[in-house]
C-alpha cells in the first residue's frame, strides 16, 4: 500500500512523498511546502495515515514483523532495483530475494 511507503520515506528522512502519477499541479504545491519547511504527503495518504483506521494499523504492524533482512530487501525493491541486483548487492540468491 501507498501509505506504507510513504511513511516509510519519511521516517527515512524524505521531506515528501509523491506517487508517480501525481501532476505538475501536485508536484509544484510539494515543493512550495517543502521549501517552507514542511513536509508534504498528499491529501489522501495524510488521511489514510491519520484515520487509525484498523486496516492501517494492521500494515504497520506486519511491516514491524519483517525480518531485518527482509525490510533490506524491501527498501531496495522500493528504490527499483531488481531481484538480480539486490541479490548480487546483498550476496544471497536470487530466489531468496523473490
Amino acid at each position: 500500500p501507498e501509505e506504507m511507503y510513504a511513511l516509510n520515506a519519511i521516517k527515512a528522512g524524505a521531506a515528501a512523498y509523491l506517487s508517480k502519477t501525481a501532476s505538475t499541479e501536485i508536484l509544484s504545491e510539494a515543493v512550495h511546502q517543502v521549501a517552507r519547511g514542511g513536509i508534504y504527503l498528499n491529501k489522501e495518504i495524510s488521511e489514510k495515515i491519520n484515520s487509525g483506521t484498523t486496516r492501517s494499523n494492521n500494515l504497520v504492524s506486519r511491516y514491524k514483523k519483517l525480518s531485518t533482512r527482509e525490510i533490506e530487501v524491501l527498501n531496495l525493491l522500493s528504490t527499483g532495483k531488481r531481484n538480480k541486483d539486490i541479490a548480487e548487492a546483498l550476496d544471497i540468491n536470487e530466489k531468496t530475494v523473490s
